[in-house]
């Protein structure tokens, strides 16, 4: 039996379908119809956003709850064409394999993509997005970008969150994809990057480490979900947690492998035994490969994991190690199959984590 919300939704939706409700209009008060029907505004709240989530009504501040226009009306006006808006290129740890699943869903199903770059750029993807809008777009799947300036490589953490949640609520269906968190009632596929660290950690436990250090930058929201995961599987395992992180170090000097970042990777490495695993985060694994294959290294020997990026997109030869490959291919399918049910009206709005996978030495190509 439905609980009470969810009949408060089907009662409204049948009155929009009748149109005693009509397109444009506005929804009688919470308060209105709490008193009509006996429950609570609380209920009756929890109910319309049902209706909000299966794009029926949007909330117009100061006046309430506007009816949109039913699903019927939008089908006929399609133009079959979905904006998308990623913030890289096409690399092959993210976009590329991305775009491959969303195409792939949206192709099968009639519909086209229309892909733009926002360079992980702010502004760019505010721009991109009104481009997209201008030309009659059926619905959005975003990336979000982060960066305010080309050359900053500081994240903002808050995006463009308002701008887009706004589209959405305004009836515009809307998809992001491949971040390790979601934004408050926009339907969201993202990297299970807390599951990513926990297994990366896990992997090494099972492999007889007694300890498991860990090497990466937390201060973004991503590196703080796999530092997260990181610590719940050291729990688990009833393991002590290692001191070693990275945050002293810039991620653009982890990439160029400067070397401060290397003086500093050799000085933290002397402090390992046999018995340390290493778990890195980012960039680090480059270092890591680095210092572990050359000639003059004469610590312990190392086995580490990595995340995204495996030794086939090092350069030299490197020792093969495991890593966490993100599932962008299956993220981007998600993403498209997400967006095709908001346009048939389905409602299907969760906000959803797809799980990494270990790749292993043996299985690398």
């Amino acid at each position: 039996m439905k609980n009470k919300h969810e009949q408060i939704a089907d009662w409204v939706e049948d009155k929009i379908r009748k149109h005693q409700y009509p397109p444009s209009g506005f929804l009688p008060s919470e308060r209105e119809i709490s008193r009509k029907l006996s429950v609570s505004r609380v209920t009756v709240r929890l109910g319309l956003g049902r209706l909000k989530q299966r794009r029926l009504i949007q909330p117009v501040p100061g006046k309430g709850y506007q009816v949109l226009a039913g699903p019927h009306s939008r089908r006929n006006s399609r133009t079959y064409f979905i904006g998308g808006v990623f913030a890289g290129q096409k690399n092959p740890f993210s976009t590329g394999p991305m775009f491959t699943g969303v195409s792939d869903i949206l192709e099968k199903n009639n519909f086209h993509l229309v892909y733009s770059s926002s360079d992980d750029l702010l502004q760019s993807e505010t721009s991109k997005i009104r481009m997209l809008l201008k030309k009659k777009v059926d619905g959005l799947i975003i990336q979000p970008a982060y960066k305010k300036l080309p050359s900053s490589g500081q994240k903002d953490e808050l995006g463009n969150h308002a701008y887009i949640k706004q589209l959405y609520d305004s009836g515009i269906p809307v998809v992001l994809i491949d971040r390790s968190y979601g934004v408050a009632d926009i339907p969201c596929v993202c990297n299970d990057d807390r599951g990513g660290g926990y297994m990366a950690t896990e992997y090494l436990l099972k492999r007889g480490h007694r300890r498991v250090a860990i090497f990466g930058a937390t201060i973004d929201r991503i590196g703080r979900q796999r530092y997260q995961g990181y610590l719940d599987a050291m729990a688990a395992h009833g393991a002590k947690p290692s001191i070693h992180l990275f945050n002293h170090l810039s991620l653009k000097s982890m990439g160029c492998m400067d070397e401060f970042s290397l003086a500093e990777t050799r000085k933290m490495l002397g402090a390992l035994t046999d018995e340390t695993g290493i778990f890195t985060l980012g960039m680090f694994a480059f270092i890591l490969a680095r210092l572990a294959g050359a000639p003059d290294y004469k610590g312990p020997a190392i086995e580490w994991i990595g995340y995204d990026l495996g030794p086939e997109y090092m350069a030299g030869n490197h020792k093969s190690f495991a890593y966490v490959k993100r599932p962008m291919e299956e993220i981007g399918r998600r993403a498209a199959e997400k967006m095709l049910a908001l346009l048939n009206n389905d409602g299907h709005t969760a906000i959803e984590f797809v799980k990494p996978k270990i790749v292993d030495p043996a299985q690398m190509i």
